[in-house]
């Protein structure tokens, strides 16, 4: 008696698309031209935003140039929970890819429809929709007529390997420009009202000991910044420090 095929498993979202099934709280379309991107995790130097972008970027046919990423924020983000052990492409990526993908055939069927043309017949070249005949419509001028407010389907068919084009290849970082030119990016960034900033001066010789914590170098009377000195000796006698708290123009 032969046993009965098994019965193929049907496709699933994943797991971060299945917590935030909801197309809209991940992409939308700028009048500008332009597409907005809303991962759940946060860019904080591993450079996980230029990599959604590409991902992005290739499953709808844009220039990367187009893609804007949405920085992360509890109220409206989707909740990815943490960001850690290496886990944001893999999750948020595979979600973004799913939904640029299903959000691509949802215009492409729009385009079908209005151009009168095959959605096989139709090509996507940086966000403008193509037929035979020169006809063409883009993302945007189709935006208004899309209603992402939809849940996410497990059917959508992403682009294979070979049909990716930024994906897997270096582009510009998107983070770069602003640690160059100090701009604000992170949360250390952010100045409050009468912050103060730690700083810790170690000796470069082993068991060194501390001798005179207010040197000429630091103290408050030739460093008006410096709000308070303090010296900290290790309970295992091998180094001392100097503990400094004061303004964010510290030195």
């Amino acid at each position: 008696m032969t046993k009965p095929a098994p019965t193929p498993s049907l496709p699933k979202l994943p797991v971060s698309l299945a917590a935030n099934p909801t197309l809209s709280s991940w992409l939308r379309f700028s009048p500008e031209g332009h597409v907005k991107v809303s991962p759940g995790k946060v860019e904080i130097g591993q450079g996980i935003v230029t990599a959604l972008a590409q991902i992005a970027a290739d499953e709808l046919d844009l220039d990367i140039g187009r893609v804007q990423m949405v920085r992360a924020s509890t109220a409206a983000s989707p909740n990815e929970g943490v960001t850690s052990g290496s886990l944001s492409v893999q999750q948020s990526g595979r979600a973004i890819r799913h939904v640029c993908a299903e959000v691509r055939q949802i215009f492409l069927g729009l385009a079908s429809d209005r151009l009168g043309v095959a959605i096989d017949a139709l090509a996507i070249e940086d966000g403008t929709i193509s037929g035979p005949g020169n006809v063409r419509t883009s993302y945007w001028e189709l935006a208004g007529e899309v209603s992402l407010e939809r849940d996410a389907t497990p059917g959508a068919v992403a682009k294979t390997s070979t049909q990716r084009v930024l994906a897997g290849n270096s582009v510009q970082r998107f983070d770069i420009p602003d640690k160059v030119f100090a701009h604000p990016r992170f949360i250390h960034d952010t100045a409050l009202p009468g912050m103060l900033h730690g700083r810790v001066l170690r000796s470069e010789i082993s068991a060194a000991k501390l001798v005179d914590p207010v040197t000429r170098a630091v103290a408050p009377a030739k460093r008006p910044q410096v709000i308070m000195i303090r010296a900290i000796q290790s309970r295992a006698p091998t180094f001392s420090m100097i503990r400094l708290l004061g303004t964010s123009k510290m030195k």
